[in-house]
């Protein structure tokens, strides 16, 4: 019986709500950092947005450039090497988005910060 229960519980956490809870996988991270990023000087298309940003890490351990975090976080390198109004500025920094929400928790790039 002990041995039901604990498959049911392992079950339940790998179909239920429960799993909803857990950090966003990289393409839900993304989409969450194009819809922050959308606009001028990072892109007016999800496919200029998307050009921008270089690298993807989950940081479960939550560091950031601006501080340590409770929880973990998606960093994004976003680099636009010639930005429109400001062709000889180009912008390199990061983005960190909650890991669970995607809300922005910080950023050093123009615009954000």
């Amino acid at each position: 019986m002990k041995r039901c229960i604990v498959g049911l519980a392992a079950l339940a956490l790998a179909t239920g709500p429960l799993q909803a809870a857990g950090p966003l996988d990289e393409q839900q991270a993304r989409a969450k950092a194009v819809n922050i990023l959308m606009g001028d000087p990072y892109g007016t298309t999800i496919g200029q947005v998307l050009k921008t940003i270089k690298d993807a890490q989950l940081v479960r351990d939550g560091k950031t450039n601006c501080g340590e975090k409770k929880r973990p976080v998606w960093r994004f390198h976003v680099v636009v090497e010639k930005p429109v109004t400001s062709p000889a500025s180009p912008i390199d920094g990061y983005l960190f988005i909650d890991a669970t929400s995607g809300k922005i928790v910080c950023a050093n790039l123009p615009m954000l910060d």
